[in-house]
């Protein structure tokens, strides 16, 4: 996922950069609302991490001009401004969530990915020319229905759910079959050549020792 953060501080903004990386995902990061706006023109980005206090005005007039524009980008305010009407004004002005500062990172990524599912569950899953309905449990590949099973949809929209990043055999066996033995993760391995052949091998990459990930072979960053 490409996450545009906007934040002054150098070493909250270089943490932020770091974690989210190391998340898998690609990252921006912006100290002004004027070098932000710079960096939307240039990218598509699926997320934004806002603080409000910038150089060079209110993160929040930032978040107004997106959301007239964009309504699906999710956004995520992250300040010291954490009173509770500093959050109703926040939230009313179209942020997805607010978190204050102090905060913990973890707390950040749950809220993140929380967000990414319930806007997924709404929106579909677009990756490349594959479509995914999660609630009509449904694909598309070049708009032509996929015919496959239940359970290799269900690991479809595992890694689609977290498309970019690496996501371990043994999380995929847990959360498609409810299975926790080692022993067991060749099928995945099944499954995952069977999503294969029907959507394309060069969509799911393998990671020697980590896992796999789902994204889109054509996608450029920046």
């Amino acid at each position: 996922m490409r996450i545009l953060i906007i934040e002054d501080s150098p070493l909250l903004g270089q943490f932020l950069q770091k974690g989210l990386t190391q998340e898998g995902h690609f990252t921006a990061w912006s100290k002004t609302i004027e070098d932000a706006e710079k960096q939307l023109w240039n990218t598509n980005f699926d997320a934004i991490v806002a603080d409000r206090r910038l150089p060079d005005g209110d993160g929040l007039d930032f978040v107004r001009k997106i959301r007239s524009e964009d309504a699906t980008t999710i956004i995520i305010m992250l300040t010291s401004m954490n009173e509770p009407e500093s959050r109703l004004e926040g939230l009313q002005a179209g942020a997805d969530d607010y978190l204050g500062k102090p905060f913990s990172f973890g707390e950040l990524v749950f809220r993140l990915n929380r967000l990414v599912y319930k806007h997924a569950s709404v929106h579909g899953i677009n990756i490349g020319l594959l479509r995914i309905d999660p609630t009509g449990h449904r694909a598309w590949l070049d708009n032509k229905p996929l015919e496959i099973t239940a359970k290799e949809f269900s690991l479809l929209l595992v890694l689609a759910s977290s498309t970019g990043r690496v996501v371990g055999g043994a999380q995929l066996l847990a959360q498609v079959w409810g299975e926790h033995e080692q022993d067991s993760l060749d099928k995945v391995h099944v499954f995952i050549n069977r999503l294969r052949n029907k959507i394309g091998k060069e969509m799911i990459t393998t990671v020697r020792g980590l896992g796999y990930i789902l994204d889109d072979p054509n996608k450029k960053d920046g």
